[in-house]
């Protein structure tokens, strides 16, 4: 069974570091509508059912920006992934993630990928598209591969990417809406 222990400590870092950091992937899942009546919606009020799942989350490790100061030898040296990229560990903490996640809401989502039902996006840096990458793995292991004569069980899903700047401007949320209408009094009246 898919242990989350390690995984549940990652999740709550990550969200406080998705709010802090402009370096972001995000998720959308729809619901299936024929089987969520049937699933143990235990932290909804009553009433209440899930219909959409929207994830936001940080990449995973990453090499370091810059030289550290105690480093005697060359960045290249001691870091031969490149600056600010994706390590093994970061590629692992992502795809445990994706796994607390299907492993969590697996009632929710079906077992394929399908288009219609999933969407993920990254800003365009190496390390965030990976990052979803490996999310995506962990989410849909049962992905029949094309790859499997080779030995590899893994079928890419697609990573859709937007500008930095552009990947939490589209969001119709109240708080993107409420911003709008105080700017615009603020424009009138001030």
């Amino acid at each position: 069974m898919i242990s989350g222990r390690n995984v549940m400590s990652y999740k709550s870092i990550t969200l406080y570091s998705a709010i802090l950091c402009s370096f972001l992937v995000s998720a959308k899942a729809m619901v299936r509508q024929d089987i969520r009546k049937s699933c143990p919606d235990n932290n909804l009020p009553p009433g209440m059912i899930l219909q959409n799942l929207h994830l936001v989350f940080r990449h995973g490790d990453r090499t370091p920006l810059e030289q550290m100061l105690n480093d005697s030898a060359p960045f290249e040296e001691i870091w031969p992934l490149g600056r600010g990229q994706l390590t093994d560990k970061g590629v692992l903490q992502s795809f445990k993630l994706g796994m607390w996640l299907r492993q969590h809401y697996d009632c929710y989502l079906k077992p394929q990928y399908n288009a219609s039902d999933f969407y993920i996006r990254s800003t365009d840096y190496d390390r965030t598209l990976m990052s979803a990458q490996a999310v995506a793995a962990g989410l849909y292991p049962q992905n029949s591969s094309p790859l499997e004569s080779y030995g590899i069980q893994w079928k890419p899903i697609p990573v859709h990417t937007v500008p930095r700047k552009q990947i939490l401007a589209d969001l119709r949320c109240f708080y993107s809406r409420s911003k709008v209408t105080y700017f615009d009094a603020f424009a009138i009246f001030g």
